[in-house]
């Protein structure tokens, strides 16, 4: 998909809803949030995805550019997997042990982390997007007994995107790094 054909698709209004789950025990807007290890048996990329903080009609339309953008990297859906939670998750001091024992079976060839608070949670240091997004670090993350290797790559969170719409083009260029790293 060339850049043109993803404009378009984020100007449609049309949206397929790929599928969702929750990290834990968080209530997700999109139909049947089930386990991580039911969802995606073979994810190659996981989607962390911290709730919009915009106020209620444009959290929608955060939402919806979110899955218009995995929609548009042309990813099969049984290869990816969507953690969505909430700023106050983090606070649980197992909630990352949490996720990595879901992610344990089958391990992601990347994390791509949207925003600020996803980025530095899964780095585990502070950084500005500004100056991290689009790279890759390869990181060994550990669920219990199993470690796996992986990469995360810090995105603009949609958030951002909405409020300085010029950004399109940065974080579609790093998508399409991504996409060419699963492809090779």
């Amino acid at each position: 998909m060339n850049l043109q054909e993803y404009f378009s698709a984020l100007r449609s209004q049309r949206v397929s809803r790929p599928p969702s789950f929750a990290a834990h025990l968080f209530f997700s807007p999109l139909p049947s949030p089930r386990p991580l290890a039911e969802d995606t048996p073979t994810a190659k990329v996981v989607f962390f995805y911290e709730t919009s903080k915009l106020s209620e009609p444009q959290k929608g339309e955060s939402k919806r550019l979110f899955h218009r953008m995995i929609e548009a990297m042309g990813i099969d859906p049984k290869n990816y997997g969507i953690v969505e939670f909430s700023k106050e998750e983090p606070e649980n001091p197992r909630f990352l042990e949490k996720l990595w024992e879901k992610t344990a079976h089958s391990p992601p060839d990347f994390i791509l982390a949207f925003g600020v608070l996803a980025t530095n949670l899964l780095l585990g240091r502070k950084e500005r997007i500004s100056q991290v997004h689009g790279r890759f670090f390869k990181t060994t993350l550990s669920a219990g007994s199993k470690k796996f290797q992986t990469e995360i790559v810090p995105i603009f969170h949609t958030d951002f995107l909405l409020i300085n719409p010029a950004m399109k083009r940065v974080v579609w260029s790093d998508l399409k790094k991504v996409m060419q790293a699963l492809s090779s």
